[in-house]
């Protein structure tokens, strides 16, 4: 594959979190598995001050360590910037991030200063801020994320699925607003998977199974709330890349959780019959 330059250009780079505080150039185009929040990842980094002087030199990187950095997403292993990062790639794709302060060392600065305390900056100083520089390339995805819709565990807790399922569908929207429908789509799923509803897709294939944990009416309610949002996103995301029969019994899903949902029928009705 072609690679381009690792020069970080904010203007031609997509915001992954919508807010800024996340930018992202793809240097490499990955093929393989897109990790969720529980998997265990493995990637090469490189990592410096995201600034306009010259001479700035790594901070850090698993090269000078010998080995592969291997974490476990969600369970904050790393700067949560690393770990919002590595969540938008898949396997194989090689990508530059500026990672604002917030999302790295906020207030604090790290590396004995190398990486300044935010709040130490003045606004228009022209002195580094405390962003980073990284390049991550992601080499390797264990667990959930790799594994088929129906081989989720099912005797996980109801409290933990919601939870796993919101950060996917979280993963989703931040993918939505950048406009990888594609990537955002199988977010979607898979928050829709792990909660135990069937999707398009996982309804012909049968990878669903029934799942007996929501029988409490608390549990059984947080659970519909979010399915219901994950069906609507999935029918806007289905409409968009004209899928029309997809996003037509997504947005049906929808109705048959929640009648009357303006949403879902102003969405079956975008999508043509027999389209």
């Amino acid at each position: 594959l072609k690679r381009r330059s690792s020069r970080v250009d904010a203007a031609h780079m997509a915001d992954v979190l919508g807010d800024g505080s996340l930018l992202k150039e793809i240097l490499d185009e990955g093929t393989g598995a897109r990790p969720i929040v529980g998997d265990r990842v493995s990637v090469h980094y490189s990592c410096g001050l995201d600034s306009s002087r010259p001479g700035e030199g790594l901070l850090d990187g698993s090269r000078e360590h010998g080995q592969p950095l291997t974490f476990v997403l969600g369970d904050s292993e790393v700067i949560v910037g690393l770990e919002r990062a590595v969540e938008s790639m898949c396997v194989g794709e090689r990508a530059t991030f500026s990672v604002q302060p917030s999302l790295a060392h906020g207030s604090a600065g790290c590396c004995a200063g190398d990486v300044p305390a935010s709040a130490a900056v003045g606004a228009g100083s022209g002195e580094p801020n405390g962003a980073l520089r990284m390049e991550v390339e992601l080499l390797e995805v264990r667990g959930r994320g790799c594994a088929p819709e129906s081989e989720i565990d099912s005797g996980m807790s109801p409290e933990a699925s919601l939870q796993l399922a919101m950060r996917s569908k979280d993963s989703g929207n931040a993918e939505f607003k950048a406009g990888d429908l594609q990537r955002a789509s199988a977010s979607y799923e898979r928050a829709l998977s792990l909660i135990g509803v069937a999707t398009a897709k996982t309804a012909e294939s049968g990878d669903v199974a029934e799942d007996t944990r929501w029988q409490d009416a608390a549990r059984k309610g947080a659970r519909d709330q979010l399915a219901l949002s994950c069906l609507l996103n999935l029918a806007q995301c289905e409409l968009r890349l004209e899928r029309f029969p997809e996003a037509l019994r997504h947005a049906s899903a929808a109705l048959e959780l929640e009648p009357g949902s303006s949403k879902a029928i102003y969405r079956r009705g975008g999508a043509p019959p027999g389209g």
